[in-house]
């Protein structure tokens, strides 16, 4: 079974996954519909009628072009940066803005950060782990292994009760304010704290479901990360791609705090 094929947005509406979350599929969930046999037979006609429009999957104009496109997201309003160029004294340089703040300054009080500022971040993260990875990394990776995959099912239910009963109290909030019945900066407030308790929350759901889907898989990414720090003496430079290999994105928590989401379900957070 495929789980999180549909998210909820910052403002309560319902969108399609088309890979701006994570997506985790779980074999042997539930009986299937329909045989192996016509399921194949279905994805090749896909295949078929794809070469008939002359449709190419991962075509390299549809990929990104900078390290960080979609993978730098607010954690104020849950929307993505975009990649910028800015002036100053005449002279340019790159930088990423959230989307809601670009649209709207009053949704989002997020300003927009460097582009070489995410780089140094990365940088210390990186030259971090190479120092700490025999108390981090390898802790990390025998952990991975020894997890019950049944108290793991228990504790993903009652983490999605959680976040139902986190977004159920995040709409009496925005219908009080609509209705005047709380003062803006107490909504504020209490907002900011829901969608903290609710990263958190997804934060542990996802990494639980990495650990029920792909156990190995968890154990795999740790392995590689482990044998790039093994071998790496220290980063002078960004690595763009040790990024792409090791990191599934970055969180911004404030114009002075971020932290990276690692492909291994570790996040570490850095300071600007």
């Amino acid at each position: 079974m495929l789980f999180q094929k549909t998210f909820t947005d910052s403002q309560f509406n319902r969108h399609t996954n088309r890979g701006e979350k994570p997506q985790y599929y779980v074999k042997g969930h539930h009986d299937a519909i329909i045989s192996t046999e016509d399921f194949e037979a279905a994805q090749a006609i896909i295949v078929q009628r794809a070469k008939e429009k002359n449709i190419v999957a991962d075509d390299e104009k549809y990929l990104s072009r900078y390290p960080f496109s979609g993978k730098i997201i607010c954690a104020e309003c849950g929307a993505t940066w975009k990649r910028r160029t800015h002036t100053a004294c005449k002279a340019k340089y790159y930088a990423y803005t959230c989307n809601t703040h670009l649209k709207d300054k009053n949704k989002c009080g997020q300003l927009f950060i460097n582009e070489t500022d995410f780089e140094v971040a990365f940088v210390n993260m990186v030259n971090k782990l190479i120092f700490s990875k025999k108390v981090l990394l390898q802790p990390f990776l025998n952990s991975l292994k020894s997890i019950d995959q049944a108290n793991a099912l228990t504790r993903i239910n009652e983490l999605e009760t959680a976040l139902e009963q986190n977004f159920d109290r995040r709409q009496v909030l925005t219908n009080l304010l609509s209705k005047q019945y709380i003062e803006p900066a107490l909504y504020a407030k209490q907002n900011s704290e829901l969608l903290a308790e609710a990263e958190e929350l997804r934060n542990e759901k996802e990494a639980l479901y990495r650990s029920v889907n792909g156990e190995l898989e968890n154990s795999k990414a740790v392995s590689r990360l482990l044998k790039y720090v093994n071998n790496s003496a220290g980063l002078a430079e960004f690595d763009a791609v040790a990024f792409e290999a090791h990191v599934d994105h970055i969180t911004v928590y404030t114009r002075s705090e971020i932290g990276f989401a690692l492909k291994c379900g570790l996040t570490l957070k850095e300071r600007l």
